[in-house]
């Protein structure tokens, strides 16, 4: 009878992520084999633009690194400065985490990052509540001055403060003269 052989132990799939921001961490994992391709760019980052913590406040026009921990955690500081370094170089960002890390205050942060450029951030979402959403995250890191077009028809969205946007419906605007729609 041969002896029971034990089974290779396996590579764990994911590792504790090890965040770069002195934010308050969320404690999130990483796929095992993201964390060396993680730990290069931000160390690459912080090279180039020095305390991530200080960069993100810097680009979000945040007085002090402790507000900008009252409204981020880590993990979102740290893939913050990672997406404004790849907008302020004309490239794209994708953030693929998961359900509760905090991908709609990601969002706002992205979308005043580029207000502050001078440019017109779209937020296009799959379900008209995710605009309330939006709005809340973007109350959250202290953006209030914002002018929303919305283009839904029949919309109404609750807003944190209470109040509401609503829009018109589509059948409204097919009612009117060719000549007002063009002009609109």
């Amino acid at each position: 009878m041969a002896p029971e052989q034990t089974p290779p132990a396996k590579e764990p799939t994911q590792v504790p992520y090890q965040p770069r921001s002195a934010a308050p961490a969320f404690e999130t994992l990483v796929p095992t084999n993201m964390q060396t391709a993680v730990t290069d760019a931000l160390d690459n980052l912080e090279q180039r633009v020095g305390n991530l913590d200080d960069y993100v406040a810097r680009q979000l026009h945040i007085e002090s690194t402790e507000q900008l921990h009252d409204r981020f955690g880590a993990e979102q500081v740290d893939a913050l400065a990672l997406a404004f370094s790849n907008l302020d170089q004309n490239q794209g960002f994708i953030i693929g985490d998961q359900t509760g890390v905090g991908k709609g205050r990601f969002v706002a942060a992205v979308i005043e990052h580029t207000r502050q450029q001078g440019l017109v951030p779209i937020f296009i979402t799959q379900t008209p509540e995710l605009y309330g959403d939006m709005f809340r995250d973007l109350e959250d890191i202290g953006v209030s001055d914002l002018n929303p077009l919305l283009t839904n028809d029949s919309l109404n969205v609750v807003l944190p403060s209470g109040g509401a946007l609503t829009t018109k419906s589509a059948s409204i605007l097919r009612s009117l003269p060719d000549w007002t729609l063009k002009s609109l």
